[in-house]
């Protein structure tokens, strides 16, 4: 009995499809997957088929992505082959969808690669994939759609195991430890203008400093010095002088270092025009002083309009973990560079 008079039977029986089902079952756990596993397991990688089998034995050497593909186009090839189409016309829809995923996660994701040395191989994997795909939907094996869709999303793919690829580098250095311990400097020059020069120009005096010394320099000998008269001097000038006497030529009693004098007193001495002679005096002087000041605190100086040029220098401790990770982020960023280049 061949392969279509038992089919017929079993329709004709109502076992064809829980006959096509175990079938399918067997092929994905004796074959497909043994062969989709080879990549981790080589003792069944290698794939012969002879005019009524299909033999799995260990392979001498890895299989490349381009060799699956051939061996899993060879093996859908023998399927519509030899099989009743009864039987043929149900596996594509019972293997097509779980061959199509185990490719996709154990062959194709793990082939991106994670620099650009590996671009140019891996564009003839996307390549190898649209024949691929191209060959199973000549069959009628589903799965096309997913292959193409994976080619149009290598880019976001590429990058985001860039990412994963940089985050894992960053783990494993942080459970390796803070490596060496090294002191760096920091150094910064800053221009520093006019406004916010706090240091001081060269050559710059300080008479606004020191006509401040003189008068605390004054006031401090005016305090440490008295005029040393006493209340029986003073008694006896104001006596001589005739102050404690009123018109009528009666006196008064004097109290002790208390003197009386009446404004037409000194008005007749003229004792208010020294002290106005002396204010007039010291007025250009002090006129003259505010505007040193002015000058020295305000930088009106045009000579220092340009400003100066300050550096400033901090030491740090530092480990290595934060070089290795600039290395990391440099490296991204070279990579970046080199696809922005035209080719």
């Amino acid at each position: 009995m061949d392969l279509n008079s038992l089919a017929e039977a079993l329709h004709r029986l109502g076992l064809l499809d829980d006959t096509i089902l175990d079938s399918c079952k067997d092929i994905e756990r004796f074959l497909l997957r043994p062969l989709l596993l080879s990549q981790h397991n080589r003792r069944a990688g290698l794939l012969s088929i002879q005019r009524d089998s299909l033999t799995l034995s260990e392979a001498p050497t890895p299989k490349s992505i381009e060799g699956l593909f051939t061996d899993v186009r060879n093996i859908i090839e023998y399927l519509s082959a030899n099989l009743p189409i009864a039987i043929a016309s149900n596996v594509p829809g019972l293997l097509g969808h779980t061959l199509i995923s185990m490719i996709i996660s154990l062959w194709l994701s793990p082939a991106i690669p994670t620099n650009l040395n590996s671009t140019e191989g891996f564009q003839n994997i996307i390549e190898s994939v649209l024949k691929f795909a191209d060959a199973i939907e000549s069959h009628n094996w589903p799965g096309k759609d997913r292959l193409v869709n994976w080619t149009k999303e290598t880019p976001h793919l590429w990058l985001n195991k860039r990412q994963e690829r940089a985050l894992d580098n960053v783990r494993r250095m942080l459970a390796s430890g803070f490596g060496d311990v090294e002191t760096v400097e920091r150094v910064e020059t800053q221009i520093m203008s006019s406004k916010e020069d706090i240091f001081g120009s060269p050559g710059e005096d300080d008479s606004w400093n020191a006509e401040w010394s003189d008068e605390e320099e004054a006031n401090r000998s005016g305090a440490d010095h008295p005029t040393g008269i006493n209340e029986e001097n003073a008694e006896a000038d104001v006596s001589a002088w005739g102050l404690g006497e009123d018109a009528n030529g009666s006196t008064h009693d004097a109290t002790p270092g208390k003197v009386h004098i009446e404004n037409k007193d000194t008005d007749a001495w003229g004792w208010g025009d020294e002290e106005e002679g002396d204010e007039a005096t010291a007025s250009p002087n002090s006129a003259q002083a505010s505007l040193r000041r002015l000058k020295s605190n305000g930088n009106r100086n045009p000579a220092q309009g340009a400003g100066r040029e300050v550096t400033l220098r901090e030491t740090y401790t530092i480990t290595a973990l934060p070089r290795e990770v600039l290395d990391l982020v440099t490296k991204a960023i070279s990579d970046a560079e080199t696809l922005r280049k035209p080719k």
